[in-house]
């Protein structure tokens, strides 16, 4: 199946904070996916066919990141 059409959205900071050898960051995110129909599409086996496609979707994520870089 061929995915058409497709928005994307991404936006994230990260606050960081130093601590000798070490830094602690925090980074809130969020994240948006739009993806329309597919093409329909049909697959033939021996005994069989089978016709579908991707219906439009969209996913939202959104989270805190937290973490150490040494």
């Amino acid at each position: 199946m061929t995915l058409c059409k497709e928005s994307f959205f991404q936006k994230s900071d990260e606050v960081r904070k130093n601590t000798g050898h070490a830094s602690l960051f925090l980074e809130p995110f969020f994240r948006y996916w739009r993806i329309h129909d597919s093409e329909v599409t049909t697959t033939v086996g021996n005994d069989y066919a089978v016709t579908g496609l991707e219906p439009d979707n969209n996913t939202t994520e959104y989270g805190l990141k937290l973490g150490l870089r040494y």
